[in-house]
């Protein structure tokens, strides 16, 4: 007999979290921009990198942790409205200001990217994860626009926090 709390069963708890939220799966899916194979492997509990946990938590609007707290017997803790509020009040402020953006579509595009990958992995704010990509799409518009000016490009890294 084992001291360890029985664990619980991740599809189950992943299910009823998405129908609590009103989802679907290719909702999901949309949302965190994984596949189907990778959301089977994750529902599981199959080791997945950081960022694929983080993107189910957000997308099932859970605390970071979940999967790993689920594993471990507890029940995970949901997102408060006020944080699940500031993320998508941080994604409007970075769509606005990619919109007015003079970069290509494109290069916005991958821009948001690697601003949400790197923001989820070192566990910015979403306050903190706008205010970077605001600040890297001004820096490269700068530069662009010096580099087509034939002057050197402006070279200031800055921190955010």
């Amino acid at each position: 007999m084992t001291n360890e709390p029985p664990e619980l069963d991740l599809w189950e708890i992943t299910d009823s979290r998405r129908i609590v939220l009103g989802k679907r799966w290719k909702d999901v899916l949309a949302e965190t921009g994984l596949s189907h194979e990778t959301l089977n492997r994750w529902r599981k509990g199959y080791k997945v990198d950081t960022l694929t946990d983080r993107a189910f938590e957000r997308a099932l609007r859970w605390e970071q942790g979940a999967r790993d707290a689920a594993k471990a017997g507890r029940q995970p803790t949901e997102l408060d409205e006020a944080e699940v509020g500031a993320d998508r009040g941080a994604a409007l402020k970075a769509s606005e200001a990619a919109a007015a953006s003079t970069l290509p579509s494109r290069d916005v595009e991958l821009l948001a990217d690697l601003a949400a990958a790197t923001a989820n992995r070192l566990g910015l704010t979403a306050a903190q994860a706008e205010e970077a990509f605001r600040r890297a799409l001004g820096d490269i518009e700068a530069k662009r626009a010096a580099q087509e000016r034939g002057q050197e490009p402006p070279d200031v890294p800055r921190r955010v926090g």
